[in-house]
């Protein structure tokens, strides 16, 4: 996280947890003490909560007329209120900023053994995780398996299909090939001066 400041109104920076470093940076605008004093270096001193001695910490000019501050452990090393103070260097003299405090938060470490609860109920956890992915394995195979059941079904349905349409088309033809028959039969028949009467499935002939 960015925290954007100008040198000519500091304020209280909350600069984060005790321990943390490199995540959070304040960048501090000193572009009007470059106009009223030309060129120059920003630095910086922090005195940490509970301690008399400060310390200067390290700016990155950053080419705009802006440093940026990136917080490191050792800044962060006291939980409390401290105080900072920015600098300016020109090419002749300095100029300071008005003293601002600096927060650290409370953090909390680990300091002992593990007790057996949390190894328990970390075992759980991971128990309840292995299933789950072992669940989410099982319903993939089994879906899987259903569009292969339903893939096959709608084969078997073709297939079906595709033979009740053979069939069909062999009984018309049957039907058809009887029916050229008759229509040869009698035309030889009247052609001999006789008469073809089906009775019972018999064929009769009458002169």
């Amino acid at each position: 996280m960015e925290i954007k400041m100008n040198v000519l109104n500091p304020f209280p920076v909350y600069i984060g947890h005790e321990g943390e470093s490199n995540v959070e940076q304040v960048i501090f605008d000193y572009s009007a003490w470059f106009q009223l004093y030309g060129e120059g270096v920003l630095n910086m001193v922090i005195l940490r909560p509970l301690e008399h001695l400060a310390y200067p910490v390290i700016l990155t000019d950053n080419g705009d007329n802006t440093a940026t501050w990136t917080i490191s452990e050792a800044d962060t090393a006291t939980v409390g209120t401290g105080r900072a103070q920015l600098v300016y260097y020109p090419s002749d003299g300095n100029k300071k900023t008005c003293v601002f405090d600096i927060c650290i938060g409370e953090s909390i470490f680990p300091d002992g053994e593990t007790p057996d609860e949390y190894e328990s109920w970390l075992e759980t956890l991971m128990q309840i995780g292995s299933g789950a992915q072992q669940s989410a394995a099982a319903a993939a195979q089994s879906a899987q398996a259903a569009s292969g059941s339903a893939m096959a079904a709608n084969r078997s349905a073709q297939a079906a299909s595709d033979s009740a349409t053979a069939a069909d088309k062999s009984a018309d033809d049957a039907a058809a090939s009887a029916e050229e028959a008759e229509r040869i039969l009698n035309s030889k028949v009247t052609g001999a001066g006789l008469t073809l009467a089906v009775n019972d499935g018999v064929a009769i002939l009458t002169y």
